[in-house]
């Protein structure tokens, strides 16, 4: 669970970047981005970390790697945030608030480096399951209403959810909630920023990474207008406790 009211605390605590395009997964590697000094040293040492877990059955020592490289896929695990780089998807997923600014940083750089890879589109991603003081109640209310209508065919006890799609900042927007499936009286919201790569350039791309600040900000609005403050926030992929 991550603390609601601290001070410049994410609703948000999911945050992703996607990129998608034409890449070459083989040549993102540590060795890249060292050279080039495309992200700092601390997280490029961080990803080329080997950790220990011994095997409880057995009480062997397994080497873990923080990375994997092929052809095909790499995966690239960072102190603040992780790389996945796939034949037509490059993805950042961010680990805490204070890092996007590294790796949008990170990433201009990288796409400066390799500015004639095709680049078709970018989005950007935000998820969180939250408990507020209303719960799951007022999040039903805003599809129901006054209507009784799903009650008298499903009665009362059915989850509801929505997605709505639309256009602002010059994004294609959606906007999905739902009752969280993860943890009890809390409810999921998710949204996704989509832009379109004029000419599938990744010079054009360069363009666009600034609108993840401003994405996170509508989000963040647009949640808080229609959802009271979060009182919890769980971030998707925690266990439910």
């Amino acid at each position: 669970m991550l603390n609601a009211t601290k001070k410049d605390a994410s609703i948000f605590p999911y945050k992703d970047i996607v990129i998608l395009g034409n890449f070459n997964p083989h040549i993102i590697q540590t060795a890249f981005f060292r050279q080039y000094k495309v992200f700092p040293e601390q997280e490029i040492a961080s990803a080329e970390e080997v950790a220990q877990t011994k095997q409880q059955d057995d009480n062997l020592t397994v080497e873990v790697k923080r990375f994997y490289i092929s052809p095909i896929q790499t995966i690239l695990v960072f102190k603040t945030f992780e790389l996945y780089v796939y034949p037509v998807r490059l993805q950042a997923r961010l680990k805490t608030e204070a890092d996007s600014s590294m790796v949008l940083s990170g990433l201009k750089k990288l796409f400066t480096l390799l500015p004639h890879t095709p680049v078709t589109a970018i989005g950007f991603n935000f998820q969180a399951h939250w408990k507020t003081s209303s719960g799951i109640k007022h999040q039903r209310s805003l599809f129901l209403g006054k209507s009784d209508k799903l009650v008298s065919v499903f009665g009362k006890d059915f989850s509801l959810g929505g997605r709505i799609r639309f256009e602002d900042i010059g994004a294609k927007i959606l906007f999905e909630t739902e009752p969280s499936i993860s943890f009890k009286d809390a409810i999921f919201c998710s949204f996704n920023f989509h832009y379109d790569i004029p000419r599938n350039s990744a010079e054009r791309l360069l363009s666009f990474l600034p609108n993840f600040n401003k994405a996170r900000e509508r989000a963040t609005t647009i949640a808080l207008s229609l959802f009271e403050k979060p009182i919890e926030i769980f971030e998707p992929g925690m266990e439910a406790k």
